[in-house]
């Protein structure tokens, strides 16, 4: 599977229906921009967390460069993950790790 926004996004589409049982605060489920950028949401917010577990644990192949600065930034990372807001289903994280092995 190439590996794109697009593509991203096109998977993130078939998890959608299960993803906004967890928000109660979309309203407009029918409209096809409000999902998109939930979609889009869902995987900039995701992709930012499977990057900072990938790199944590060095998990990423060593051509590949550092995309977050661990070092100085880990307390304020794991302070913003704890906010109940910045919350993502489990599925989509595992679903975004799958494919981004």
């Amino acid at each position: 599977m190439e590996l794109d926004v697009q593509s991203c996004i096109s998977e993130l589409e078939k998890l959608k229906e299960e993803a906004l049982k967890g928000y109660n605060d979309i309203k407009d489920h029918d409209n096809d921009s409000c999902i998109g950028r939930f979609l889009q949401l869902l995987l900039l917010d995701g992709c930012v967390v499977v990057e900072f577990i990938r790199e944590c644990c060095a998990m990423c192949p060593a051509e590949e460069d550092e995309i977050i600065n661990i070092s100085s930034y880990i307390y304020q990372i794991f302070g913003d993950f704890l906010l109940l807001e910045n919350l993502l289903p489990f599925f989509v994280l595992n679903q975004l790790h799958d494919m981004t092995k």
